[in-house]
């Protein structure tokens, strides 16, 4: 009860705050972008999109580095360390405060995607459609021609992924992998702040975030890569679908964060119940 209330604290203090909002602002500003095009070529064939194509929106490296950025901005402040921690330490104890904020980065992720999702249903209201299993006319129209170079769509849909996934699969993996990844990149900069030198943890997960952006770029490195690129297991043009390609599996991700989060998260747990100071100071306000 005291990790939720203090969870609970964080969370409507940072609602008051305007570096909280800004992620949001910057990652409706990618979506829209990137979007646009395809609500205007929605509108040419006079044909709805299935709006489960949101997964697509990992396809696109800029928003999605975009998007990652909100992430960063959204936890750099972590751990708390404003005056008002002191209270909540005196009240609820090191492990009710630790656990307070991961329970803080978990919700806050789920939040962030969910904003994505609606303002790319939102962009393309009302030209959308809710079929779980079937893509649509529009979306194997931009699998199968250069219709995308026409009106100017950074957003890909290759058909090797549509094979491989029905819309409600395709969604619920790469937003499922965006969030666990967050998640990670979270708990890596709570962690790390709080145990290792300051702003350690904002240098790792700033390292994974343009990690991701170099590797993209630059196409003479080996796909390889990309199994030490966590940013990108949430594309699933980026994903080994059917064993047949050098590329990361869905299982070999969701491994890789779960044994980080469980290691992290686990070491929080040793740290919390150890009696050492901090190491961060308190900022006054």
């Amino acid at each position: 009860m005291k990790t939720f209330n203090i969870f609970k604290m964080h969370l409507l203090k940072s609602f008051g705050t305007i570096q909280f909002w800004v992620p949001f602002i910057i990652a409706f500003g990618a979506i829209h972008t990137a979007t646009v095009p395809l609500s205007d070529i929605s509108m040419y064939f006079n044909s709805p999109v299935n709006v489960f194509t949101a997964t697509f929106l990992l396809s696109d490296k800029i928003t999605t580095f975009l998007i990652f950025l909100g992430i960063y901005i959204l936890f750099c402040e972590l751990p708390f360390c404003d005056n008002n921690q002191t209270f909540l330490l005196i009240r609820g104890g090191k492990r009710a405060w630790i656990f307070g904020q991961i329970l803080y980065i978990i919700a806050v992720c789920i939040m962030y995607f969910a904003f994505v999702f609606m303002s790319y249903c939102l962009i393309l209201s009302p030209h959308i459609d809710f079929s779980i299993d079937c893509w649509g006319k529009i979306v194997n129209t931009i699998a199968s021609t250069n219709i995308s170079d026409t009106f100017g769509l950074r957003i890909s849909m290759p058909q090797n992924v549509l094979s491989a996934f029905k819309p409600i699969d395709a969604f619920m993996t790469s937003f499922l992998l965006a969030m666990l990844i967050s998640s990670t990149l979270g708990i890596i900069i709570l962690s790390f702040n709080l145990i290792a030198k300051k702003n350690s943890g904002l240098i790792i997960s700033g390292f994974f975030i343009f990690l991701y952006l170099f590797i993209s770029y630059v196409n003479a490195i080996s796909e390889i890569m990309f199994y030490f690129s966590p940013v990108g297991w949430c594309s699933l043009i980026l994903i080994d679908k059917n064993g047949s390609s050098p590329l990361p599996t869905v299982e070999y991700a969701v491994t890789v964060l779960g044994i980080v989060i469980v290691f992290l998260i686990s070491t929080l747990f040793v740290y919390s119940s150890k009696k050492v100071k901090f190491n961060f100071d308190l900022k006054n306000e």
